[in-house]
């Protein structure tokens, strides 16, 4: 081995150091044999291919200069204190001839006989630059995976997380990473999920991903929170399921917007569902008073012609109680539909309410506590006292019923509040309201409370939770809350009770078409003269009308369309003291007929007659000179009144 030595005279020595030196010389690990000096005393062929140079270059050269280019005596030191330490491991770098670079790790071991020391070269080049490749992987995969908006987590097959990133931690409630580290997965899913969760990852287990699962989820402190979760399994390279990778992105904000929606088409589904009801409340109380006008106006007729003593006349009178019984339920339609009429004037509702307290104690039950909360210097709001008298007493009367004949407590309140869009948008009626001013009027109870069902269908007309009852109630409020440009709340749940609020705008002036007033009731009977034209598609309602004009002297011509009155207006058009123009509803072409009666009789005073109110009607012949409306069903004073006043008028005012 040692070729400059004295060779060894035994031969059994000879043979054992050949054996030796064919070991020393095969071993793949670079050998050097140092000096305490530091110079190379003896190598083998593989230091030879680790330093980049033959054996007679690297022979008595010091180690130091050959690893690092230096021969000092601070490279000597430090050698010989680590041989002093009793030899030592660890890694090196140097440069080639060539100027490549060999990564080495050694391996000293001292005085394997006197004054020399064993080195140990092991080329990791290699290992070196896999670790590096394999290291600069992995952080491009950590910076791939910190950088991605979704939590990531990787679990084992048993759900415990080996590993996430900083979203996955900080969704889940965790400080840091190592809080998360080490926890089941399941932990973190709510209570009523988990069978499902286990059940889809034994499903991720034998198909290989399942996509797009939505979960109640759980923060470290309990807080739950909506998300979605994708699921893959992660696989060995032989295929075998290591464990798992989840993807969840938090949906909170998603859910939110989805049911901000719901509750969006919720309410436009009940503006349309309210909307239609209300045109056809509209309709029907139409041609419920068309019916009106025959029944009343023959039970008026055959009163005139009765003598007090008829047996007959008590049937009459019921039969035109039972009318104005409709009547009402007709109004009650109109208000519903919100063309119930209207005289406005500025109300006080807190005074409104103390002039009614007589009214409402008889009103609810005698079980019922009634109490007033009502502000004291409330601002006025533009209104018809005599339909906000009918919404404070169908909601007291509803509060007082949903007391059920028990104790309990009914609260008016009022005052004046600052209401915003959120709570407008929420109310009923209240999306296309101004945030502003408003005076409320909140009446509660203590009564059982409403569901959620009762609640959708609480304005429907004729619908009633109680065994009696029209069911027009809360019906009318809404057409009159509607018809005032107010916003209704509704705050009930089962065993809570019931509070509505209604929200009236402070000051606001409603359509100039609302301000006008009732026609004349009752007007003074007498002779009439004239002939008056009576255009009208019922029959009924012809025939009865006739009768009563002709009752007080006036003449009548019938039209059963506006093509007949056309004609007869152009016949008869210096003879005509009026006309009662009966329309059912407002059809586009009805100011072309009125444009043509213009020209046929330019004078002629022209009454619109409806089973619409005349709110409804007058706005939409607007600048069509009538002059004036009739309700019906009207009786034969109002119709003889309204005729007379305007056929006597000499400077004639008109619409």
């Amino acid at each position: 081995m040692m070729h400059n030595r004295t060779s060894v005279g035994n031969g059994e020595h000879r043979a054992e150091l050949r054996r030796f030196q064919a070991v020393f010389d095969n071993i793949l690990d670079a050998i050097l044999l140092v000096e305490e000096t530091g110079h190379v005393l003896d190598l083998n062929p593989a230091a030879c291919v680790l330093l980049g140079l033959g054996r007679e270059e690297i022979l008595g050269r010091a180690m130091f200069q050959l690893l690092s280019g230096r021969d000092n005596e601070a490279d000597l030191g430090m050698f010989r204190g680590v041989i002093a330490a009793g030899g030592t491991s660890g890694e090196y770098s140097f440069a080639r001839r060539d100027g490549s670079t060999v990564e080495v790790e050694y391996h000293i071991k001292p005085n394997i006989v006197p004054g020399v020391e064993l080195l140990v070269l092991r080329d990791v080049t290699a290992r070196k630059k896999a670790e590096e490749e394999v290291r600069r992987e992995r952080d491009l995969v950590r910076g791939i995976l910190e950088a991605l908006p979704n939590a990531i987590t990787i679990s084992d097959l048993q759900g415990k997380i080996t590993d996430c990133n900083a979203a996955a931690w900080k969704l889940a409630g965790c400080r840091s990473r190592e809080e998360l580290v080490g926890r089941n997965a399941f932990e973190f899913v709510a209570e009523g999920d988990r069978v499902r969760a286990a059940e889809n990852a034994a499903k991720t287990l034998q198909e290989g991903s399942i996509q797009s699962m939505e979960y109640t989820l759980l923060t470290m402190d309990g807080r739950e929170y909506p998300a979605e979760l994708s699921s893959g399994l992660l696989r060995d390279r032989s295929g075998a399921p290591l464990g798992f990778v989840g993807v969840l992105r938090g949906i909170t904000e998603r859910v939110r917007a989805e049911s901000e929606r719901l509750k969006l088409e919720r309410r436009v589904m009940q503006a349309q569902k309210v909307e239609s009801l209300g045109a056809l409340a509209g309709g029907v109380a139409h041609d419920l008073n068309n019916l009106l006008v025959a029944i009343l106006g023959n039970a008026d007729l055959a009163l005139m012609e009765l003598p007090s003593y008829s047996l007959a006349r008590q049937s009459l009178e019921e039969i035109r109680k039972a009318a104005q019984r409709a009547a009402d339920l007709g109004g009650q339609m109109l208000a519903y539909s919100g063309q119930g009429r209207f005289i406005i004037g500025p109300v006080n509702l807190s005074d409104l309410i103390r002039e009614m307290e007589g009214v409402l104690k008889a009103s609810v039950s005698k079980k019922a506590l009634l109490e007033y909360e009502l502000a004291p210097a409330l601002p006025a709001v533009t209104a018809d006292v005599t339909q906000l008298r009918q919404v404070v007493m169908n909601l007291v009367t509803n509060a007082s019923e949903s007391l059920e004949e028990g104790e309990g407590k009914v609260t008016i309140r009022t005052q004046a509040v600052e209401v915003g869009r959120e709570q407008l948008v929420e109310a009923y009626l209240g999306e296309d309201l101004p945030e502003g001013k408003y005076v409320s009027l909140e009446v509660s109870d203590t009564g059982w409370g409403m569901d959620e069902a009762t609640k959708a269908r609480l304005f429907e007309p004729f619908f009633s939770t109680k065994s009696v009852g029209r069911g027009l109630g809360l019906a009318a409020v809404l057409g009159i809350v509607r018809g005032h440009r107010g916003a209704i709340e509704v705050d009930s749940a089962p065993g809570e009770g019931t509070t509505f609020t209604v929200l009236f705008p402070v000051g606001a002036q409603l359509p100039s078409d609302q301000q006008a007033p009732h026609e004349a009731e009752g007007g003074v009977l007498g002779r009439g003269s004239g002939t008056i034209l009576v255009a009208d598609a019922e029959e009924a309602v012809r025939r009865v009308t006739k009768a009563m004009l002709e009752r007080f002297g006036f003449s009548v011509l019938l039209a059963a369309n506006d093509e007949q009155a056309l004609q007869l207006a152009e016949q008869h058009a210096g003879e005509l003291a009026a006309m009662l123009w009966g329309v059912k509803v407002p059809e586009p072409e009805g100011g072309e007929v009125l444009r043509h009666l213009r020209r046929l009789c330019p004078n002629l005073p022209i009454i619109l007659a409806s089973g619409y109110s005349e709110e409804e009607m007058l706005p939409r012949f607007a600048g069509q000179n009538l002059a004036g409306f009739i309700q019906k069903p009207y009786k034969p004073d109002t119709l003889v009144g309204k005729v007379r006043e305007v056929t006597s008028k000499d400077d004639r005012s008109t619409f």
